[in-house]
Order: structure tokens, then sequence, then C-alpha cells
């Protein structure tokens, strides 16, 4: 086939990819875990209906790509490229391309999913224009860890197979996939269109290397052409980080949480809200509300009695028996996705020895939602048909913007480290009819 040719590039659909072994392939994949992104976002609803037991006997099917389409409903996957044998349905008895071919997974699915969150949440009025639009995300083959690259730049140049398969996915199949989604989607949904050129619907990207995402400003007139068709919107650089699982098991053991009582968002009135409100990036009440399956809270218990009524909840400005001192909740890609230190509670771990140190709420945070990510990755591999899942990977991902000193600094020190540089950005494009 060949990708020094644009007009042979091959795109395989969903339904001839064999769900398991697409898993299992990401999972062992020389460049994992670049490529664990993309492989738990096959993983989110399993993780979902993990938690929540009560909607997986409604939602999980036999057919796992029926389980995630219930999931994220009206989402269009492909596999595009020199797409290795060994994930297609009945097609194992030769193995994977040589090892300079490229492929690429791209996954195009729209705002409000996921999963349980109904259209009922899904209320526009609480949405700004970012929460509206039709979201992206893609991987290909050739991404590695920086710890293999053969050269000291954190960032490379692409190769023109690279180049090639990126053009061909936005400029072949991006629109067509953009034009299936919006016949698909509620009336009510008001998919973000580009402010500059109303002909063009604006769509985020969601943890894209950043080779590609450099790759993609650099050829975006030749994507666009004549008639202006693309356009790269906003690119934002965070740096990727991991933890393997042993040293995220093992966290739990460097604490001692005996002052703080554990729950999870949303367990208190006003709850919520309050994360909301705290969160650096304002992720709507529909959002967050989703996430508290996976999420942890701690409140101070220090002077706490059973007596004590719960009020309503506002940001602590003092330290209070009761006070929600940290919280943290992940994406359901099992990224970390918020990590939040309510401000009274910031100097703690500064007023005395080794012992309060390790009560840092933070760390307690972090510890806490490490063990049950590492856990829920592994019962998420079980329930998608992975019946090796107990020897799959399961590490802590995380991304931190490029800019942000301080919370690149946390990672660091609390036993993260950086394995890419991701970005997450947006990009506009125009939809064609399907043929």
């Amino acid at each position: 086939m060949g990708l020094n040719d644009e007009q042979k590039i091959q795109i395989v659909p969903h339904h001839q990819l064999d769900y398991p072994a697409l898993l299992r392939y990401l999972s062992f994949h020389p460049g994992f875990p670049c490529s664990q992104h993309i492989r738990n976002h096959f993983l989110a609803q399993y993780g979902a209906y993990v938690k929540h037991p009560d909607l997986a006997d409604k939602q999980i099917d036999d057919d796992p790509w029926r389980t995630y389409h219930d999931y994220r409903k009206g989402s269009v996957i492909v596999a595009i490229g020199d797409v290795p044998a060994s994930v297609r349905k009945g097609d194992h008895l030769q193995d994977d391309p040589n090892e300079e071919s490229v492929w690429a997974i791209v996954a195009v699915f729209p705002s409000y999913s996921p999963g349980w969150v109904t259209l009922s949440d899904y209320d526009k009025n609480q949405c700004d224009s970012l929460w509206n639009a039709i979201r992206t995300t893609f991987w290909l083959s050739t991404e590695i860890p920086f710890q293999q690259q053969i050269t000291p730049d954190q960032v490379r140049q692409a190769s023109v197979q690279e180049r090639n398969l990126l053009k061909f996915i936005f400029q072949q199949h991006l629109p067509k996939a953009f034009s299936h989604i919006a016949s698909s989607l509620p009336a009510h949904s008001n998919v973000k269109k580009y402010e500059d050129d109303n002909t063009l619907t604006l769509s985020d990207l969601h943890a894209i290397n950043h080779i590609w995402m450099k790759e993609l400003q650099s050829i975006q007139e030749d994507i666009a052409g004549d008639d202006h068709s693309f356009k790269m919107v906003r690119c934002n650089p965070c740096v990727n980080f991991t933890m393997p699982e042993d040293i995220a098991l093992h966290l739990k053991n460097d604490i001692d949480a005996s002052r703080w009582k554990v729950g999870l968002m949303g367990d208190h009135p006003g709850e919520l809200e309050m994360v909301v409100k705290s969160n650096n990036v304002r992720y709507p009440m529909f959002y967050t509300k989703g996430r508290r399956h996976l999420s942890v809270v701690l409140r101070d218990q220090e002077g706490f009695n059973e007596h004590m009524q719960m009020e309503d909840q506002e940001y602590p400005t003092k330290v209070y028996p009761g006070a929600p001192a940290g919280w943290a909740y992940s994406h359901d890609d099992f990224s970390l996705g918020s990590l939040h230190v309510a401000e009274p509670y910031r100097r703690l771990k500064r007023d005395g020895g080794d012992k309060v140190k390790k009560q840092g709420v933070g760390t307690v945070c972090l510890a806490l939602m490490a063990g049950m990510l590492v856990q829920c990755q592994k019962d998420a591999l079980s329930s998608a048909g992975c019946l090796d899942f107990e020897k799959l990977p399961t590490p802590i991902i995380s991304d931190a913007e490029q800019h942000k000193v301080v919370a690149v600094a946390f990672h660091r020190s609390a036993g993260f480290a950086p394995q890419s540089i991701t970005s997450w950005g947006a990009y506009a494009i125009r939809a064609t009819q399907n043929v």
C-alpha cells in the first residue's frame, strides 16, 4: 500500500476491529504508555459500569463495540493506514506489517457523552461554547516515550509517511465523520461553529502527541486547500506524566489519612458546585457530576463529632471540623483530571515533622486516587474481554500544562515521570456529505 501515496491509504471501520485484541495491542505496543490514552478511551464505559453496576445490566453488551456506542452515542471510530492483522477480526494468521508501517486510530465523539449523563443533564444553558464542540482524539503507531527517542529533542519532526497520514485523516476522513455526527446529535446541542467562519465546525483535540499538533500547524494550508476548509484554532502543550502501578499502589502505605474522612464528590449538598467553581478549567456541572464515581473528597475530622450539622458547602476560608480540605477526580480515560487543596490546608505539611508531612492533603488525595485508578483499569480490561487483564499495564497518567511550574514540580515530587508532550487544542473543519 505505502503511505508515500495518500490515495492508497486504507480505512478499516470499527466493526472490523477485534476489541479485546486492540486493547491488548495498545497495552503491549513498544510505545506504551504513549498509547495509553487511546486505549483507556475504549475502556471508559467499562470503568463507569464497574462503579455503577445498576447501569451495567442495561448497557454492557456481548459486542463491546455496541457497549462503546451505547456510551458514546453517534461516535465514529476507524483505523487508518497499514492496520496490523492482529487487531482485525478473523485475521490473526499473519501478524503485523513491517516496523516502518504507520497506522492510526481515530475517534470522533459528541460532547454530551459520557454514558449515563442524560440529555436533561446536558443543558445548553449551563455549557459555554467549548462544551458544545465535537471532540476528536487519535493515536499514531509511531509514537514513543521520551526515554526511547534516539535524539534528545522532545518533539521531533514528522516523517513523510506520518505527514501523509495526517493529511488523509483531516482532508478525507474527518469531514465525513463530522457530517455523520452532526446528523445524530440532539437538536438542542448547538454544535459550536468557528467564530471567524460559520461554515466550519469547531472540534476539541484531546491528548494529541505534540509532534502531530506541530505538524498540523505547519501543513494546515495544504489541508485547507483553496476552499479554506480547515483551520488549527489553539494548542495547549502539556507534559504527560505516568506513574507505574507498583509505585501507585505503594503510595497508600506512605500516608497517614487518620485525620480525614474520605468520601466522594457530591456526598454533601453544595459540594459539586464548590468543586466546579474552584477548578481552573471550569467544567460544567453535568461533566463534574459524571466524574463522581472516580473521585475522592477529604474532610477534616479533627474536632468533629456526630452532633455537628453539615451545611451546604462553600469553599473553606479557614481550618474547621468537617471542612472539605481537598478533592480529586479523574477523567474517563482514568487520567488525573483535577487535584485541588483548599487554601487553608495547603500549609499543613509545613507545620511539623515527618508524620505531618505524610498528611499533606494533596499527597493523601493522590494516594487514594492512585489505588482506585489502577484497580478500575484492571476491572475495565477484564469486563472488555481481555482474559489476561492481570498482565496488562495500568499505570496512572496525568497531564500538567508546561507553563505551570508548580503543577509540573508536584508531579515529579509525587513519583510521576514525564513520558511525552501532549496537546489539548482545537481545530475547525468543514463537514462534507458522506459518499
